[in-house]
């Protein structure tokens, strides 16, 4: 049996529109959002908009990523560059035989006379050279990412450290900055026995800075063949010089 019209009053039947209205309207609201999501998706603004975003996000961090890795690699091409003309300038110092420095030769003074002693001009210009590569060794290592290099710069360093007596002797001091000074004048005047103690006898310290050299030299060798980042995509020293000349 069906329902009458008089089972309601008024209000009753104003109720329950109203109730149909706000339902209604709340579905028909839903679905036009839904439609209008779908629209896009389907249309492709989505795909457009979240390939636009993450393109540029990409592209920055590449960015980033390459220009680490150049100035990683050029740090450890200069350093391999300083540490070569260090083990270069120690080893003319080292030099015996025919190409010694340390050869006595006659010089004539102002009076005519004639006496024999070391070509000193020919001393203190490579000791002076050894001295700028010296500094530029250590200048440019102290930032170094390489283990290798940091190690063999502080071996270099407390080399020097523990001649710094006989450095002083013959006119070489260090500074706070663990770089060496050479005055001219003093150096011309020391003893050259002593000149030649600290850089051609055996077991000298030029010949333990250039061995020095040649490890900061070899420990980056060794770091530019085997690998270039690490497993969690940080920038690695390791593995890099080998990419050297694709950015020159």
């Amino acid at each position: 049996m069906g329902l009458t019209i008089s089972s309601y009053n008024a209000n009753t039947i104003s109720s329950l529109f109203s109730s149909m209205n706000g339902r209604n309207s709340n579905t028909v609201g839903f679905d036009y959002s839904m439609l209008s999501e779908y629209n896009s998706i389907k249309s492709g603004n989505y795909h457009k908009l979240l390939k636009n975003y993450y393109s540029d996000n990409t592209n920055v961090k590449a960015k980033t990523f390459n220009e680490d890795k150049k100035k990683t690699v050029d740090d450890m091409a200069k350093q391999k560059t300083e540490a070569s003309n260090l083990y270069e300038s120690a080893s003319k110092l080292m030099n015996r035989g025919k190409d010694s420095l340390f050869k006595e030769i006659e010089i004539k003074d102002e009076e005519g006379k004639v006496t024999k002693d070391y070509d000193r001009d020919a001393i203190y210009k490579a000791a002076k050279a050894f001295v700028d590569d010296y500094n530029s060794t250590v200048d440019i290592a102290k930032d170094s990412d390489v283990t290798g290099v940091v190690t063999a710069t502080a071996g270099m360093t407390g080399l020097a450290a523990a001649n710094s007596k006989n450095l002083a002797s013959i006119g070489i001091t260090i500074d706070n900055n663990n770089k060496l000074s050479i005055d001219e004048d003093s150096f011309k005047k020391a003893d050259m026995n002593m000149v030649k103690t600290l850089f051609n006898s055996q077991g000298s310290f030029a010949s333990q800075v250039a061995s020095k050299a040649s490890m900061i030299n070899s420990s980056i060798v060794a770091a530019s063949s085997t690998g270039g980042y690490t497993n969690s995509g940080a920038l690695s020293t390791v593995g890099l010089m080998n990419t050297y000349n694709s950015f020159i």
